[in-house]
């Protein structure tokens, strides 16, 4: 027995190689494609069109109120909104919580309760629209303005485009991804609507798009669809825009 102590036992171990043709990856652009609504929430007048989502809930504002539902339309709570209408939402996965914008103000939601905090802050604009990074938060209005998520949130950075003085443009939407913005701009002097990509540490333009859409006065919403590619609801017209990475339109 104490010699079966000391007996050495040697294993080969070989990695598992796995053949690049076996994975098939589908990514569907085709909008054209997309399946009929298997649900449906009847949308009161008034309310704020905003939504926000961490992957597992999306939270909207209907008749007064908050609430959080889950991927087949159940109510998992709500809360009173007695606040001014709401601008935007977007989730911050650091703090674990929502931010809510108004025109003048900014609000933190907790997501466990829909218990709702207003962020005091020295910064006071028309607020349009809001997104996070990991250590950020992004508000835009006819600029984009940085505040810090911690120790606590602050006042950071204010960047400034480089749009013609006489041109009066507004930013109506904004998303984060990967160490860059996106951002929606309504010109309502030409009354044109484009579609910037900026990097965050230069704020440099990378791409931009311009839509060719009737234009509107209404906001146009911009989100992350998948690999570094967008999608663009055009509420006036009621359709969907995809936008490949580098700001090519692929189809509506």
């Amino acid at each position: 027995i104490n010699q079966i102590k000391y007996i050495s036992i040697q294993v080969d171990i070989r990695p598992l190689v796995i053949i690049d043709k076996l994975i098939d990856v589908n990514i569907i652009t085709d909008l054209s494609k997309l399946s009929t609504p298997y649900q449906t929430i009847q949308r009161i007048p008034l309310c704020s069109n905003a939504m926000a989502s961490n992957n597992q809930y999306l939270l909207i504002h209907q008749n007064s109120k908050l609430y959080l539902i889950d991927e087949n339309l159940f109510i998992i709570r709500q809360n009173h909104w007695f606040y001014d209408q709401i601008q935007d939402m977007c989730w911050s996965k650091i703090l674990n919580c929502f931010f809510i914008i108004t025109l003048h103000d900014i609000y933190q939601v907790e997501i466990n309760t829909l218990l709702v905090k207003q962020i005091n802050t020295t910064e006071k604009n028309f607020w349009q629209s809001c997104t996070c990074s990991d250590t950020s938060l992004y508000l835009s209005n006819e600029s984009i303005i940085e505040f810090n998520l911690k120790p606590s949130i602050q006042y950071v950075k204010f960047y400034k485009r480089n749009e013609t003085i006489d041109h009066k443009q507004r930013i109506d939407s904004i998303e984060y991804n990967n160490g860059k913005l996106i951002l929606a701009i309504n010109d309502q002097s030409k009354q044109e609507i484009f579609i910037e990509l900026r990097l965050l540490t230069t704020f440099d333009c990378l791409w931009l798009c311009q839509l060719n859409i009737e234009y509107s006065e209404r906001k146009i919403q911009c989100c992350l669809y998948n690999y570094d590619t967008w999608l663009i609801a055009d509420w006036g017209n009621s359709s969907l825009i995809y936008l490949t990475k580098d700001g090519k339109i692929k189809n509506t």
